[in-house]
């Protein structure tokens, strides 16, 4: 690998871990890396290969048909459920108890194995829900 893919490696990684808490898709990847970013179809390969080496995951996009990108390598995402904001795109980690009990009550009570690695819960996050409630309530 020459060191431009390099750099565009490290410069996608550092913006990733920048916003762990966010998803990008390849085309907002692309633009938040700036003028002397690697081309598109670079950014997408490389963001294949760092989801093959577990430093980052790819979940469907819920605003449009895609994949989005999150930073992954300490987060320990194989271990728990992700909720995902189908309004702000943001990706959330399920990092309590519920994530065994859920997996618990799926398997006991409907035979079901669920791999929480690759689950994602849509739906809306906190903020965006207030935003929702109060434009309603304002309507």
């Amino acid at each position: 690998m020459g060191v431009y893919k390099t750099n565009g490696k490290e410069s996608l990684l550092a913006l990733l871990k920048s916003q762990p808490d966010r998803s990008f898709s390849v085309e907002q990847i692309h633009d938040k890396l700036g003028p002397d970013a690697p081309g598109v179809s670079t950014v997408y390969r490389l963001c294949s290969n760092l989801v093959r080496t577990g430093e980052i995951k790819k979940y469907p996009d819920s605003a449009k048909e895609g994949y989005v990108f999150q930073y992954a390598k300490d987060l320990h995402c194989e271990a728990h459920i992700h909720m995902q904001c189908e309004s702000c795109g943001a990706i959330f980690h399920l990092s309590c108890d519920m994530n065994e009990h859920l997996a618990e009550h799926l398997s006991e009570d409907h035979g079901f194995i669920i791999d929480p690695s690759r689950s994602l819960l849509l739906g809306l996050c906190r903020s965006c829900y207030e935003k929702r409630s109060a434009h309603v309530g304002n309507a």
